[in-house]
């Protein structure tokens, strides 16, 4: 009987294999780190340490494909039993899979036996450059190998069954050695799909199977996984590409300046995909520290044009970037309703078809008067462009998400998380002079983020803020030409200087990639000490 294994959770991320003689010696599942089970030391312990990993006779390898120590090897396997460890000279590939346990059973008492409930979600072979999965590539990586578990997995107890194979004596069978190892597992998450087709163990690979014999000393060709295994790594290679032929658009939106933005509806207009109205703010710094992330680009400009320089740089920040232009009035409830269909919407119904990953709500107009004297329309439009467009265009995006995610779950398909970031204010937690519009707007994005959070979180979506402290951008021109009042914010800032539009790219690329999956509704302040002052 196997030794009762530690549930590790796992919340649908990368995580490694540290491979010793044979077998696998550790196990690292978000960020944790598990001994494996050790044939050479775990058995004479009193009592037997609990392991993740099923417990082996030795790092000896299987070479009977017709026996049940193929699956996770066992007490009958080909392997000598309790000598010292035997290095691995072969070369060959490495294959994970993964079998779910039956509901209500315990996966630490679960024997598959020979029932075909294995499933393959990851393959690595030989490389174009004649480099070995289980040796060359293991040996550089210090014998470390990773796989993410498809992010669209049902959650459940299952085993994964990782094999590496050496090929150094297969060019007649039986001589492709076996050394495959079970770690017990409970992955959780919000995914649904679960594959078709399956195989069991024994049982996927015969005597006659091409490439169980293998010359490698004459055979210089790619180690072929077709002809291997009749089983195809799932999700497969088409419903990947059903969902990643669609141009990815990383979106951003930004407001206009006070002076675009107090005239007519015409001059507030923006062009987006990246929304933006205004051209000499954090837009430019975030949109190209974006760009470092993005396959595809989006990009914007306000009416003098200046950000299509913009829309050139990140396009030639790597070859093959591209950036849309999509126009939209932010002051118009009617226009933002709309451009999220308009965005995502196929190329047949008049959209550009893109799928959309991040979305940065940033900037804000600015609007100064005693309160005692602010104009309703002023109010107004103040909440409308800083507080309103934020909610509608993340509530759209957000709705837009959560059903992309449903649909690929149905698909078996891998979603990144996506990424709503949102800016708000140093003002999201003071009050201000002569802006209340702007400090009631700021304390609501503040609040929305979290609310969002709190929904989404769970769902593949991370809403979070930043919040910035006082940037030499046009919108602080007012503060910046008074004297008076641009000293006393320099005397407070300990870092003795105004920000700057880069201040924020590290924090942005931080926000938008997966470093941040489990920062959740959280506000990263950048305002060079303001607050701790």
């Amino acid at each position: 009987m196997y030794t009762a294994a530690i549930l590790s959770t796992l919340v649908l991320s990368a995580f490694s294999f540290v491979n010793g003689h044979g077998y696998v010696q550790e196990v690292v599942a978000d960020g944790v780190s598990y001994t494996g089970y050790l044939p050479y030391s775990d058995p004479y312990y009193n009592p037997v340490p609990e392991r993740i990993i099923r417990a082996i006779p030795g790092n000896g390898p299987v070479t009977d494909i017709t026996l049940i120590d193929l699956q996770c090897n066992g007490d009958s396997a080909d392997g000598i039993i309790g000598t010292s460890p035997a290095p691995i000279y072969g070369t060959g590939p490495m294959i994970t899979y993964m079998a779910a346990a039956p509901e209500g059973t315990n996966v630490t008492a679960w024997m598959p036996g020979i029932e075909a409930v294995w499933f393959k979600v990851a393959e690595a072979g030989k490389t174009a450059a004649g480099l070995w999965a289980s040796t060359d590539i293991l040996t550089e990586n210090d014998s470390i190998y990773t796989f993410t578990v498809p992010t669209s997995l049902k959650p459940g107890q299952y085993i994964i069954r990782h094999e590496i194979i050496a090929l150094q004596s297969a060019y007649v069978y039986p001589g492709a050695q076996f050394y495959p190892s079970c770690i017990q597992l409970e992955i959780t998450g919000s995914g649904s799909a679960f594959p078709t087709s399956f195989v069991s163990f024994p049982g996927a690979y015969t005597p006659d199977t091409p490439g169980i014999a293998f010359d490698v000393y004459t055979n210089t060709s790619s180690f072929n996984f077709a002809d291997f295994s009749d089983s195809d790594v799932w999700p497969s290679r088409a419903q990947l590409d059903r969902h990643l032929k669609r141009p990815r658009a990383y979106v951003l939106r930004k407001t206009c300046t006070a002076a675009a933005c107090m005239t007519s509806s015409e001059n507030s207009k923006v062009e987006f995909e990246l929304w933006t109205l205004d051209s000499v703010s954090y837009g430019t710094a975030v949109v190209l520290a974006v760009a470092v992330l993005a396959r595809r680009k989006g990009c914007s400009r306000d009416r003098n044009e200046s950000n299509q320089e913009t829309a050139t740089k990140v396009r030639e920040a790597s070859v093959g970037r591209r950036a849309w232009i999509v126009t939209c009035d932010l002051s118009s409830k009617e226009q933002i309703g709309g451009v999220i269909q308009r965005i995502t919407s196929p190329e047949s119904e008049n959209g550009l078809g893109l799928d959309i990953d991040i979305l940065v709500n940033c900037g804000g107009i600015q609007r100064r008067h005693p309160a005692e004297l602010f104009p309703d329309d002023d109010w107004q439009e103040v909440l409308q462009v800083n507080l309103s467009s934020v909610w509608t265009l993340s509530r759209d995006v957000g709705h837009y998400m959560l059903a992309r995610r449903e649909r690929s779950n149905d698909d078996g398909v891998i979603v990144p998380r996506g990424k709503i970031i949102n800016i708000a204010s140093l003002l999201s937690y003071q009050g201000g002079f002569t802006v209340p519009a702007y400090a009631a707007a700021k304390h609501g994005v503040l609040g929305a983020t979290k609310a969002l959070s709190n929904e989404w979180s769970a769902k593949g979506i991370n809403v979070n803020c930043i919040a910035p402290g006082y940037i030499d951008t046009e919108m602080n021109t007012a503060l910046i030409n008074n004297p008076t009042r641009a000293r006393q914010i320099l005397e407070r800032i300990p870092a003795g200087r105004w920000g700057s539009p880069a201040d924020f790219e590290g924090a942005v690329v931080f926000l938008a990639s997966a470093a941040s999956d489990y920062v959740c509704g959280e506000t990263l302040t950048i305002d060079g000490g303001w607050m701790a002052r």
